[in-house]
This record gives C-alpha cells, sequence and structure tokens, in this order.
C-alpha cells in the first residue's frame, strides 16, 4: 500500500509507491480547486494512512493493500485534469470577457421578463427560523 506520491517535473512521472504513470505534466500535478491540489488530495484520501476527518473508529478501518479501481480511477483523473488545464487559457479569456462586460442588475432582468418577481422577492425575504428539536430520537 502506498504511502507517498510525488511528481517528477523533469520526467513528467508521477510515482505512487512503486508504481508510475507517465505523461503527467507540472500544470496536472499542480492543478488546484478551491485551494486544493485535485491529484494530491484524490491520492491522500486513499493513501496507507488516509488523511481526513476521524469521526469514529470506523475511520481506521482502511483497505490493507491498493484497490485496482483506483488506477482506473487515477487514470481518468488524470484525463480530466489534463483536459481542464488546456481549457484554463480559454476559461481565462472568457472571465476576462465577462469581468470587462456590462453589469445587468436584478431590476433590470425583472423588468425584461427574464427572471419573475417572486425570485426576487424570494431573494429580499428573511430565511425562515428552524424549529427547536422537540426530542429525541
Amino acid at each position: 500500500m502506498p504511502a507517498e506520491i510525488e511528481h517528477d517535473a523533469a520526467t513528467h512521472r508521477l510515482h505512487v509507491g512503486t508504481g508510475v504513470v507517465e505523461g503527467v505534466t507540472e500544470a496536472m500535478w499542480a492543478y488546484e480547486v478551491s485551494g486544493y491540489r485535485v491529484v494530491k488530495r484524490w491520492f491522500d484520501r486513499r493513501k496507507r494512512d488516509p488523511d481526513g476527518r476521524r469521526s469514529s473508529p470506523l475511520d481506521d478501518v482502511t483497505p490493507a493493500s491498493w484497490e485496482p479501481e483506483w488506477t482506473r480511477e487515477l487514470i481518468d483523473l488524470l484525463n480530466v485534469v489534463a483536459l481542464l488545464v488546456e481549457l484554463e487559457p480559454q476559461q481565462a479569456d472568457l472571465l476576462e470577457r465577462v469581468l470587462a462586460g456590462p453589469l445587468i442588475s436584478a431590476q433590470e432582468l425583472l423588468d425584461d421578463g427574464v427572471m419573475p418577481s417572486a425570485a426576487l422577492e424570494a431573494r429580499d425575504r428573511p430565511a425562515p427560523e428552524r424549529p427547536a428539536h422537540q426530542g429525541q430520537l
């Protein structure tokens, strides 16, 4: 069961324990979502001593060996990340164009019939209070 994952930027190799996956670029290895490195985070949940929240003794029950489907999952994940990395320039351009464009107010959407008035009213309405629990389950 692998305990470590390492990326070799010079050879584009991802070392997972004694296994190796080729063709993993630095951009794929460093790809982040919400501040988490996607490939590393995926592995950290499956390594010998998995990272993550511990809420019961059952969290300590982990596989003794690498599951074959994890290899398929890793390859699938790397393929998706590679496609996302490839799309980043287009995504950045689109975001730049959207941010540079005109702003549309909720009122304008309402006036143009794009957004129903109920949606605007619901947005402005305070959230309902949750009732206190009345007993034990």
